[in-house]
């Protein structure tokens, strides 16, 4: 009983936190760009383990976090409303160098070794 009501309850409690952390990110003025690409370094070996068939043992519904790359897309998702709260904020500019193209890039050569 256990599984069908707390885990997927701690599961959004995490979606959520991942939220409000980056609304109050951009809040302070941090580059909001780096959740993305955090999440997109920890995804990495989810995405190789998929590219070498390899499964996880424990079905995703069981886990009471959601997966890294689901986080990078929820982050994503969110990122025009986080960009517009630091615009807001008058936060300073951000730099030109986005560190999600950096991930993106590193993805891309682990996917071709």
């Amino acid at each position: 009983m256990k599984v069908f009501l707390q885990i997927p309850y701690a599961r959004n409690l995490e979606e959520e936190a991942d939220s409000v952390g980056l609304k109050l990110a951009a809040k302070a003025c941090f580059d909001v760009r780096e959740a993305s690409a955090f999440w997109g370094k920890m995804s990495v070996p989810d995405k190789l383990k998929e590219r070498k068939e390899e499964r996880s043992d424990d079905p995703a519904w069981l886990s009471t976090h959601p997966s890294n790359v689901e986080r990078q897309d929820n982050i994503n998702a969110q990122m025009e409303e986080a960009l517009s709260i630091r615009n807001f904020c008058q936060c300073p500019k951000l730099s030109d160098r986005d560190p999600r193209h950096t991930i993106e890039m590193l993805q891309e050569q682990l996917m071709n070794v």
